[in-house]
This record gives C-alpha cells, sequence and structure tokens, in this order.
C-alpha cells in the first residue's frame, strides 16, 4: 500500500505576533513480506511487513522560542510478528536532517539562566545549528492489551538504539579521511552539519488489572538510558529524555520538570540522558451509554524525573547519582473524567502538585486550590 498525507495545525492567538504551527507531509510504502536480503527472516512468522518512509516538516514553536525552517526524516522499517502477542520491529535506516533556528526571547528565556559556557554552547548547537542524524533500531513489543480500550491485559516494549554511526563512518573514512571532524559537509547555507554517536535503551511497561466489569487499575513504569558514544558529551537534543505533560507526571506542563533537582525552566531545553517514570490510575464506569458513551471516573498518582548522564556538562544539581535520586522524584495526583465512545476517548484531567523534587520543599507547594487541567485524545497510558 502506499500513503500519501499532509497536515497543518495553528495553536493559540495572533496576540503578539504569530501563532505555533506547523506544517507536515509524508509518504509512506508499505510491503505485505521482507524485501532481501531480510527474507529469510520470515520463516516460522505469523505476518511480515516492510515500510519505506518520508516526511517533511516545518514549525514555529513558541513554547521552545524555536523555528524548524526544514526537517527532512526517511525511514526504512521491517516488522516482524512473531506471535498473535508479540512483534519486533527493526528499523534499517532512521535518518533526520534538521535546520533550526531561535526565535525572540529564546537568550532571555533559557540561554539566560545557563550559566556554564561549555552547557552553553552545546546549547546553541542544539537549537541553531543544522544537524543530521541516523539510527538503527531493534523494538521487541508484546502486548495482550486492546490498545484502544486498555481495561485489561498488559503491554512491554523494549528497544535498543545506536546512532550516528553511519555518519561517523563517512567522516572518517569518506569526507575527511586520517582525521574525525564531528560534522559533515552541509547542504544548508553553506553551514557544517553536527552529528553526534549515541546508545539509548528504553524499556516501558503496562499492566491493566480489572476489578470489575466497571473498574480497572493501570499501572506504568517507564526507564531510560541514552549515553553518548563518540567525542560530544551530550546526545542529539531529540534523542533524550523529557518528562511532565498530559501523558507523563501530569502535576507539571510538557517537558517543564527536571532534570534532577535543577531549575524547572531548563527542561524545555536541556532534557536528560536518563529517565524514571512511574504511574498508577483507577479508572471506573459512572454511566453506560449516555450520548453513546461511557462515562468514567478517574483517580491517578505519577511519580518521575529525569537526569543528566556522566558527561554531561551540565550542572551537577541536573546529574544522576544513586544515592540520591529516589529523593528526587517528583510527586502529583490528581483526578479525572473519561467519554469514551466506540471509537474515541476524551480524556480530561486536574492535577495536583504533591512533592516537588527540590530538597525541602513542602507538600503540596501550590495548595488545592490551582490544579493544572489537562484535555487529551485517549487513555493517558
Amino acid at each position: 500500500s502506499f500513503a500519501l498525507s499532509t497536515s497543518g495545525s495553528v495553536a493559540g492567538t495572533f496576540a503578539g505576533g504569530l501563532p505555533p504551527a506547523q506544517v507536515d507531509a509524508s509518504a509512506t510504502l508499505t510491503l505485505p513480506y521482507l524485501v532481501r536480503p531480510f527474507s529469510g527472516l520470515e520463516r516460522g512468522l505469523v505476518d511480515a511487513r516492510t515500510r519505506y518512509a518520508a516526511r517533511w516538516v516545518a514549525a514555529r514553536r513558541d513554547l521552545l522560542r524555536i523555528v524548524i525552517r526544514s526537517r527532512v526524516e526517511l525511514g526504512a522499517q521491517l516488522e516482524l510478528r512473531h506471535s498473535t502477542r508479540t512483534t519486533s520491529f527493526l528499523d534499517l535506516l532512521d535518518l533526520n536532517l534538521s535546520d533550526p533556528d531561535t526565535l525572540g526571547g529564546f537568550e532571555q528565556d533559557y540561554l539566560s539562566i545557563i550559566q556554564d559556557p561549555v552547557e552553553r554552547e552545546f546549547l546553541l548547537d542544539d537549537y541553531t545549528r543544522p544537524q543530521i542524524n541516523n539510527a538503527l533500531r531493534y523494538t521487541l513489543r508484546s502486548t495482550t492489551a486492546n490498545l484502544f480500550r486498555r481495561d485489561r491485559g498488559y503491554v512491554r516494549e523494549i528497544s535498543v538504539e545506536t546512532g550516528g554511526n553511519l555518519l561517523y563512518l563517512f567522516d572518517r573514512f569518506v569526507f575527511s579521511p586520517d582525521s574525525l571532524e564531528g560534522t559533515l559537509p552541509s547542504i544548508i547555507d553553506g553551514a557544517d552539519l553536527e552529528y553526534r554517536p549515541y546508545l539509548r535503551l528504553r524499556a516501558d511497561a503496562r499492566q491493566y488489572v480489572p476489578l470489575s466489569r466497571r473498574t480497572t487499575l493501570a499501572f506504568k513504569a517507564i526507564v531510560g538510558v541514552a549515553l553518548p558514544t563518540g567525542d560530544a558529551p551530550v546526545v542529539p537534543f531529540d534523542r533524550r529524555f523529557y518528562i511532565g505533560g498530559a501523558t507523563s507526571v501530569r502535576g507539571w506542563a510538557l517537558r517543564t520538570l527536571g532534570p534532577g533537582v535543577a531549575e524547572q525552566e531548563g527542561a524545555f531545553v536541556q532534557g536528560g540522558d536518563l529517565k524514571l517514570e512511574l504511574a498508577a490510575e483507577g479508572r471506573t464506569v459512572l454511566v453506560r451509554n449516555l450520548f453513546k458513551a461511557n462515562w468514567s471516573a478517574a483517580l491517578f498518582a505519577d511519580a518521575g524525573n529525569v537526569w543528566l548522564g556522566p558527561r554531561n556538562p551540565g550542572d551537577d544539581a541536573g546529574r544522576f547519582f544513586a544515592d540520591q535520586f529516589y529523593r528526587q522524584l517528583a510527586l502529583s495526583a490528581g483526578y479525572g473524567l473519561r467519554i469514551g465512545w466506540e471509537f474515541l476517548v476524551v480524556r480530561f484531567d486536574l492535577a495536583y502538585r504533591v512533592r516537588e523534587p527540590q530538597p525541602g520543599a513542602p507538600w503540596f507547594p501550590d495548595g488545592l486550590r490551582s490544579p493544572l487541567f489537562h484535555f487529551g485524545i485517549g487513555q493517558a497510558f
């Protein structure tokens, strides 16, 4: 099958300038078999597919104070279904080329809070200079849950990813033999393309326990590690871990938590090299078939944080220490409403900060009168 798609979005108002916006176009070709030389892997499989994908994105993101003039992504993936429960995904090619720049206010909101000159330099690399990245990724997924209803069963997923290695070979043996530049010749504005080799591991486990026909307990645990393997002491900014938001630790807005006990204003642009996220949620149906939907109440609690790795030049306040990290877990809790049709789940949540990661922070620092509101489509997890 071959699919072409385009989409665009605008959020916010025109007050004070242009609103955040994004436009993208993509093309996907899916073949119902594995291409050579991988066709021999089909033996014993329930199903197999090969996917080729290309995507172009341009975006203005005022929340991050950046504009993406262009981003091109190319991918080739093998899907190997071992059984009705277990599937492997092998991303042979995941190549992206990004050309970012900053908007007004970036220096005041983000750069000014970073005091270390080395850290500032890498921050400028992330958000002002063209970058190229490639990845080779293996993902193993096992699931018995209905991914739409999520009312019983489980979802388990583990992935191992290495990035920048192909670009390293081009740098080392093609463009600059016998030397290592850390960049490739550019096709954008005459500036060299930066790349950063890295290794990334992520494990995600979700369990759904039905207590009755109306009530389900849901649990989630996510652990992630991303470490640089080249000369640069940081991984690409889009392969770091972020936390906070409608499907994460809900007492914090999107990407505003951590790293560690560092000032939260830096979380948007810093991210982390390590991540731990935990959540529990109880959902019970209150009213059935009202406007052809089931109306459910939810109670939830979330915990987690991200940290900087040992090579990251960031401040020690954001660094991971084995004897301290458990004291730096942020906690939030709240309640919500779920409206579920056969084809759609609409979610409303009110979340309270229970405990901030900073030492000596009081319980319920914002009180119980200022919850953070979240709206979402689908279950939170």
